[in-house]
């Protein structure tokens, strides 16, 4: 028998993602990187959400530094954001 899902609670995701850890992730890259500017565009949050992470907090975190690196330290646009092949939206 399976004791927990490793698909995320939606709800719990979209607390997630519109709070807390996306900002940490992003301050915390920036403050490594030296990027002085980053932020996280609108439309790119709404794609955040659309995706269905497993449940994997690091998954999200290699997500945003990933799509802060190649917005160059700037806005994170949604064309920024690459997601697993597998699990592409």
């Amino acid at each position: 028998m399976e004791l927990y899902s490793r698909t995320a609670d939606p709800v719990i995701m979209d607390l997630i993602l519109s709070s807390f850890l996306t900002q940490h992730f992003l301050s915390t890259t920036a403050l490594r990187r030296e990027f002085k500017r980053l932020a996280l565009a609108e439309s790119a949050m709404k794609r955040l959400k659309n995706y269905t992470f497993s449940g994997n907090v690091r998954e999200l975190q290699n997500t945003l530094e990933r799509a802060a690196i190649l917005s160059g330290g700037r806005t994170i646009l949604p064309e920024h954001l690459v997601f697993s092949q597998k699990d592409e939206i």
